[in-house]
């Protein structure tokens, strides 16, 4: 999940945009938790129809899908679930899958996702209790204060009301062209089986190029195929993309060709320089969670200390890999910078 703004209404109605085709895609905007939001996207093409991701399993998202579905249809005559063309998850993070379960009850239209997220979808429950060990591991190894970890919010994905398995119909693997409308991009680093959707002149791009949330990443020990070198590499391919007029994430606001391109240009730039806070806080050896306070300063809060400690040990990772910071093993792994 990525830390969107978290002040953000949800949409009284969908926004529609259209291709240089005339696709029409209608972006629905759902709530998660605490006042964050995610976009789902219908796509219309003549008779064939694509929904984009599906919001959480939480009752709130799933009635706001519902009536922005029904208002689409409003819009699209003859547009119902039960003749949806197809479901594409673009990676398998709650807020962006959780409602797969409940959709899966309105429409058997076939589910594609991306190899590495194939587990997640076909057993929510184990995978995201998987994660959620994985996560605790790290906390415990960034050295986070217990108050922090009491104070921490949470939440318990696996148990999730209405999160239940959806078989997988259609495997991607990057560079395929999907349904014979969507250029698939493989896009790891926030999440390792994400993928961006390329349809004529518009980019659905997930939450690898966001306009004002900088996306979570993780590190390539806790998801293989992550890490900032495979981040940085997908924002390059996306970067090479040509005819990209609109791009639409899964949360914000759309971006125009100029501040598409312009923003993964200031992603870039932030990674760097957030490598070079984490050397310079790291002239004597420091945890995670120290680091986390050095860079975060008065930002690092309870509600988003999950994704800002794997983001840390993100950069950590990367440096130790460049031989610029030496990993201090122990019960609390520490870094200090190598001159």
């Amino acid at each position: 999940m990525s830390a969107s703004a978290r002040t953000n209404p949800v949409a009284l109605a969908p926004q529609r945009h259209q291709t240089s085709s005339g696709v029409r895609i209608y972006a629905l905007t759902l709530p998660v938790i605490q006042g964050l939001t995610v976009h789902s996207y219908v796509v219309v093409d003549g008779d064939y129809t694509a929904l984009i991701d599906t919001g959480t399993s939480l009752p709130e998202s799933c009635a706001a899908l519902e009536a922005g579905f029904a208002e689409v249809a409003r819009q699209e005559r003859g547009l119902a679930w039960a003749g949806l063309s197809r479901i594409v998850i673009t990676h398998a993070h709650f807020d962006h899958f959780g409602g797969l379960g409940w959709v899966r009850r309105l429409t058997s239209a076939p589910v594609a996702v991306h190899a590495l997220d194939r587990p997640v979808l076909e057993n929510p429950a184990g995978s995201l209790e998987d994660e959620n060990r994985r996560i605790a591991a790290l906390m415990r190894e960034a050295g986070v204060l217990d108050d922090w970890t009491r104070r921490q919010i949470y939440v318990p994905q696996s148990s999730a009301p209405g999160l239940a398995p959806v078989e997988v119909d259609t495997v991607l693997q990057g560079g395929e062209r999907l349904d014979g409308r969507f250029e698939v991009i493989h896009a790891p680093g926030h999440g390792q089986g994400q993928v961006c959707l390329h349809l004529d002149d518009v980019l659905l791009s997930a939450d690898q190029v966001l306009a004002r949330t900088n996306p979570r990443l993780v590190p390539r020990s806790f998801e293989a195929a992550c890490g900032l070198d495979a981040y940085l590499a997908s924002l390059t391919e996306l970067e090479t993309q040509e005819g990209i007029r609109l791009a639409l994430a899964g949360h914000d606001e759309p971006l125009s060709e100029d501040a598409f391109r312009q923003r993964i240009v200031s992603l870039r730039a932030g990674h760097l320089s957030r490598l070079e806070q984490v050397l310079a806080a790291a002239g004597k050896p420091r945890s995670g969670f120290e680091l986390a306070e050095e860079i975060y300063g008065e930002s690092l809060h309870p509600a988003l200390l999950t994704l800002q400690i794997q983001s840390v040990a993100t950069w950590t990772e990367h440096l130790c890999a460049a031989g610029r910071l030496m990993r201090l093993e122990g019960d609390v792994t520490r870094f200090l910078r190598l001159h």
